[in-house]
């Protein structure tokens, strides 16, 4: 575990600098977990209590609609953190499953021990307000995209800001993110290749 440890913490410094007495204070609230394809992380209903950083593997969440039918809003590969962050927060139940689409190895501390570390450290303050106004930015970007993007434009987007997960997410779990048929985005792909773009 000194390996993802060390992961982490690289991941960290992106967001601040956490001192050695704040690390190790922390350290202890950190457990290791290991998601088999297609364990869950958390479900929708559950209220979360945890939070996660992927050190391996990919995750999605996603929603369902009235219809039972499933919408991927976000993909999360090594070094990105997981989870409900609304559910988090309100500690309402969760709208969202948070599902694993590959074998995936986690770092994952709870939100009440994060809340004391913040309150206690301010490294640990900055870096949760990092985070935080990290996923905000996403989550406006992602917004401005469905709203005002064509599906072509969505996806040159996603395939420039994430070029390896072209490759390891299903084609059809990558059309629910975008908000379209599988069948759509093949047309889409093969008019591209024809295209020569």
């Amino acid at each position: 575990m000194l390996q993802e440890l060390a992961q982490l913490r690289t991941y960290l410094t992106t967001l601040a600098v956490i001192p050695e007495d704040q690390w190790v204070a922390a350290k202890p609230l950190i457990s290791s977990q290991v998601l088999e394809k297609g364990e869950f992380f958390l479900r929708i209903g559950e209220v979360s209590r945890n939070f996660g950083f992927v050190v391996s593997g990919l995750i999605r969440r996603y929603f369902v609609d009235a219809e039972g039918k499933e919408h991927n809003n976000h993909f999360a590969a090594e070094n990105k953190l997981i989870g409900s962050y609304e559910s988090l927060m309100s500690g309402r139940p969760s709208q969202f499953t948070v599902e694993a689409l590959e074998p995936c190895r986690l770092l994952v501390m709870n939100f009440d021990d994060l809340k004391q570390l913040s309150s206690k450290f301010p490294a640990w303050r900055e870096a949760s307000l990092r985070a935080a106004e990290n996923i905000l930015v996403y989550r406006e970007g992602r917004e401005s995209q469905l709203l005002g993007q064509s599906v072509a434009e969505r996806y040159q987007a996603f395939a420039s800001e994430f070029p390896e997960l072209v490759r390891r997410i299903p084609q059809y779990h990558i059309a629910s993110f975008l908000g379209v048929t599988p069948e759509g985005l093949s047309r889409l792909l093969k008019r591209h290749m024809r295209d020569g773009k």
